[in-house]
């Protein structure tokens, strides 16, 4: 299975990756993530291991010190999601400490700046269907899609 997935990477002077929007195809909504920065490189090997249809082993170290501490905390929280498996808004919001807040957990996901490096496409209602995803409940689809199909080529 591919992934057509269009980034746009906006690099600083000192060759830091300052944002990335995510288009499909050549249409999107260019959300962009303007205030996180990485190492160049580490990011461009982890969307290559993306991209080769392997699980991406690369840690990389966020900057998410401008965004609220709930969001903060719910981010850092989808980060420990596995690969090609899916949580609901209302099971995080357990975990954290705060079962009624299922709905402020999709907002903190609503802004995620890095939708791949922090896997906000892998949380769904607790009913199954697919909730919300700031790029488009299709690409969402295809998002989990490639990964489930990653994770039975790892089995294989």
């Amino acid at each position: 299975m591919t992934l057509d997935l269009n980034l746009r990477v906006s690099v600083s002077e000192k060759g830091e990756i300052q944002a990335i929007s995510l288009l499909e195809g050549k249409k999107g909504n260019g959300l962009t993530a303007s205030f996180l920065r990485f190492e160049s490189l580490a990011l461009l090997d982890w969307l290559k291991q993306y991209g080769l249809q392997q699980e991406p082993s690369i840690s990389l170290a966020l900057s998410l010190a401008s965004l609220p501490p709930f969001t903060q905390k719910v981010l850092r929280y989808l980060q420990k999601i596995p690969f090609g498996q899916t949580l609901s808004y209302s099971s995080i919001a357990q975990a954290l400490g705060n079962p009624k807040a299922a709905r402020a957990v999709g907002n903190a996901c609503r802004q995620n700046p890095l939708p791949l490096i922090i896997p906000c496409h892998r949380v769904i209602e607790v009913s199954g269907k697919l909730g919300g995803f700031a790029y488009g409940l299709p690409l969402k689809q295809k998002l989990l899609e490639y990964e489930q199909g990653l994770l039975i080529k790892k089995i294989l």
